[in-house]
């Protein structure tokens, strides 16, 4: 059963941007080994650190949903060695059920996240 569903999107074009003008910024909302994760390439690692920010703000809206409270830097995300996103949230006691998608088109990044069958204790059921 679904319990918590969040969605998040990202002009690429404003974290291209952010990584010219500001990157030491990068730093409240990305851990440095998600941003050795990305993409190299100006334009390929804005579009990849705009697709983890998306998926930050996905996952954050979905724990939202259970009344759990996380900043963006406390979720981390990485790839699987098939490319598939990965999610941990550092501030849980314990881990829970979630799943995430990430998409990219020229202009735009998205990311859904979705958790699944928590108990209002915050326990996974």
């Amino acid at each position: 059963m679904m319990r918590g569903v969040g969605l998040g999107i990202v002009e690429i074009r404003r974290m291209q941007r952010i990584c010219e003008r500001r990157p030491k910024s990068l730093c409240l909302w990305f851990r440095p080994e998600e941003m050795e994760g990305s993409t190299p390439g100006s334009q390929r690692k804005a579009s990849s650190l705009a697709g983890r920010y998306a998926c930050k703000i996905a996952v954050r809206s979905a724990l939202n949903d259970r009344n759990i409270r996380s900043s963006l830097r406390s979720i981390v995300v990485s790839n699987d060695p098939l490319g598939r996103p990965l999610v941990r949230v550092l501030d849980l006691a314990s881990e829970i059920p979630l799943w995430v998608s990430i998409t990219h088109s020229r202009e735009w990044a998205a990311a859904v996240a979705v958790v699944d069958a928590m108990g209002d204790s915050g326990e996974i059921n």
